[in-house]
This record gives C-alpha cells, sequence and structure tokens, in this order.
C-alpha cells in the first residue's frame, strides 16, 4: 500500500507542478498583452474623419448643420454655398474662444453669444422671407431645446408625480 499511495504522490506532484507550470505560463501571456495594450498608442481614426473619442470634425458639424439648414429652411445649393465659410469661421472663432484660458467664463458666454449671433445675421441675410420665418422657427426651437438641457424651460413638460404614500 505504501507503494501505491507513494506513487499517487508521485504522479500527484507531477500534475502538480504541470497545473502550476499552465498557470504561470497563461498569467505571463495575460501579463505582457495587458501590458503591451497600455503602451500602444491609440489606433488611428478610420476613414470617417472622426477626431480622438469618436467626435466630429469641424468639417464634418459645419456639413451637418447644412444639412440640418437644407431641411429645415429649404437652402438651395447656391446657399448652402454661401453659408458653408460663415458655418466654418463660426467654428473656428468658437475654437478659439474655447482655448482662450485669459478670460472668465462669463466673458467667454458672452463673447460665443455674440459670434453666434453674428452668424446667425449673416446667415440669415441670404434667406429669403419665407426662409427666413422658418429659419427662426428653428432658431427658437433650439434654444427651447437647450433651456430644457440647463434645466430651465420646463414649461411644457408634465409636472412630477407627488410622491406615493404607504
Amino acid at each position: 500500500m505504501n507503494r501505491t499511495s507513494g506513487r499517487m504522490t508521485a504522479i500527484g506532484r507531477v500534475r502538480m507542478r504541470g497545473a502550476t507550470l499552465a498557470l504561470c505560463v497563461s498569467m505571463l501571456g495575460t501579463i505582457s498583452m495587458a501590458a503591451q495594450d497600455q503602451s500602444a498608442p491609440p489606433p488611428p481614426p478610420q476613414g470617417d474623419g472622426a477626431q480622438a473619442g469618436g467626435r466630429p470634425t469641424t468639417d464634418q458639424m459645419v456639413e451637418r448643420q447644412i444639412e440640418h439648414l437644407t431641411k429645415a429652411a429649404s437652402l438651395t445649393p447656391d446657399q448652402a454655398t454661401q453659408v458653408r465659410p460663415i458655418l466654418k469661421d463660426e467654428a473656428s472663432q468658437l475654437t478659439a474662444l474655447r482655448e482662450d484660458t485669459t478670460s472668465s467664463q462669463q466673458e467667454k458666454r458672452g463673447k460665443m453669444m455674440q459670434i453666434r449671433s453674428d452668424a446667425q445675421a449673416k446667415i440669415r441675410a441670404l434667406l429669403s422671407s419665407d426662409q427666413q420665418t422658418q429659419y427662426d422657427a428653428l432658431l427658437a426651437q433650439e434654444q427651447q431645446r437647450m433651456g430644457r438641457r440647463r434645466g430651465g424651460g420646463q414649461v411644457d413638460q408634465a409636472p412630477p408625480p407627488p410622491p406615493s404614500q404607504p
């Protein structure tokens, strides 16, 4: 019996060593892959031209705005061509303003509102009277949506239900 139990112990040791070796190899592989993932630079953006973090580029945002204005205010191709540089200029001014570290938040907000107001006036000047009405409605709708997002402008929302009593 000693011989059998001694043999089982030897077989058990071999199995234990094999299992330990397999565990060590798999841990080393996992650690090296994790280290490699952390040190590797992020993959370059795909062909859609998006910025890091999946954000659209300025040109993509301008094109989306053109598409939105075309649908909402029935822009002609000629008007879209004229609106594009206005939106690009607005975007570059807003980017410069965001990067400005010398102005206070309140000053930045005022400048931002002025930049947007100027761009809207330039766009409005390119539109026919019917399109101006559509554009004004679009701006009012966007302003209302922004008010709701900031916690104001909840006039058209139903009040919360009263707390239930046990």
